[in-house]
């Protein structure tokens, strides 16, 4: 009997010690998510979620608890304090606010916002785009990172300086005003004593000039259908004599040029850049193709740009030389070579000396058929 009664002694002071505990420490720190989290405090969040460069107002603002070790003196307590700041970035609904994310002049924001892609570019430098195809490209064998030369093919002709236009010029009789005078048909002025060549007689032709407001009339062109390309003069050996040489084709023969205009530049990008929306989503650019089933067809996009790496000044002369109509030809480079190399202009003469390309001589037979223009053989797959 008295070694039960000494176990229930000791039962009920271990039951009074865990009463203790409970009352001394449990209940004081709290229970469930509070005794876990252990003191909180108040602080102010977004009730909404807000955009780039939007106006906090009060009724996007709420309060919000988080523990002790999560506060920072950053976040504010009071959304009085909050209210007419401008947001930063794109926050969503329940983001706690710290004085980093707001700012006061929503122009300094001008400063700050920018695209990925621009905080790579080296400082003086400046990202072009130029127009690109299968072949410029390089076969679409081209990324981001990539070194590459640029090479412009050019096609000159020659020009008059005063008119700026594609000689040969065209000539026009002129003739000395006076009995020689050429009259058109325009029976306004039409005198009845013009003979049947349309001939003004010497003593009737200032009458006529004065009559018609062509008093400073020094020389009358004929023109029209009548004119002829400016030739030069050849003297013919055999018949002893000069001749006037014109040309047998309407326009030239452009004289072409290639030559590197840049060296060793970086591509920042091939094709599109993904266009992103102030949420920070990207934004679907190309239309959705869809077959005859109404199924969506994942048709290739091949790029038609390449984005560069270039000083200001080449960006101005990328500029002139696509305006210009110049061809502009991709050379891809090793990601280990650095060297700037120069090269010379590529012409017809550059290339028939550098090359030991020796002109065919005139001959008294040829081939037969007779070959007018190159073609590339015909492949069994049908591709050139």
């Amino acid at each position: 009997m008295r070694l039960g009664r000494t176990l229930i002694y000791v039962a009920l002071i271990l039951i009074v010690a865990l009463a203790l505990y409970y009352v001394l420490v449990v209940n004081e720190t709290g229970t469930g998510e509070d005794a876990v989290r252990g003191p909180t405090r108040s602080v102010v969040a977004l009730s909404v979620p807000v955009k780039t460069g939007q106006q906090i107002t009060v009724d996007k603002l709420v309060i919000k608890s988080i523990s002790e070790d999560e506060f920072s003196e950053m976040m504010f307590t009071d959304p009085v304090q909050l209210v007419g700041l401008y947001s930063r970035g794109a926050y969503q609904i329940g983001q706690v606010i710290s004085t980093t994310m707001v700012v006061a002049d929503p122009t300094l924001l001008l400063g700050e916002m920018h695209s990925d892609h621009s905080a790579i570019i080296p400082a003086g430098m400046v990202a072009f785009p130029i127009p690109i195809n299968r072949f410029s490209g390089v076969a679409y064998g081209i990324t981001r990172g990539d070194k590459i030369n640029l090479i412009a093919t050019m096609a000159f002709v020659d020009l008059d300086k005063n008119f700026q236009t594609e000689t040969p010029n065209y000539t026009g009789a002129v003739i000395a005003p006076g009995a020689n005078a050429i009259i058109t048909q325009n029976s306004e002025h039409v005198m009845d004593n013009v003979d049947e060549l349309g001939v003004i007689p010497s003593y009737s032709s200032t009458q006529v000039f004065s009559e018609t407001g062509f008093q400073n009339l020094v020389a009358q062109t004929a023109s029209g259908e009548f004119v002829s390309p400016q030739g030069y003069v050849d003297f013919d050996s055999s018949l002893g004599q000069p001749l006037y040489v014109l040309p047998s084709e309407a326009n030239q023969r452009p004289r072409i040029v290639s030559q590197t205009v840049l060296s060793n530049r970086i591509i920042l990008n091939v094709g599109d850049f993904p266009l992103i929306d102030e949420n920070g989503n990207v934004v679907e650019i190309y239309p959705v193709v869809y077959d005859e089933e109404g199924v969506a067809i994942e048709a290739p996009r091949y790029p038609d740009l390449v984005t560069l790496i270039v000083t200001p000044q080449e960006a101005v002369t990328l500029n002139f030389l696509i305006y210009s109509g110049a061809q502009l030809t991709l050379a891809l480079r090793s990601p280990t070579d650095g060297e700037v190399i120069e090269t010379n202009s590529v012409s017809l003469n550059y290339f028939m000396n550098s090359y030991s390309i020796q002109v065919p001589d005139k001959l008294n037979y040829g081939m037969d058929p007779s070959i007018d223009e190159l073609a590339p053989p015909e492949l069994p797959n049908g591709l050139h």
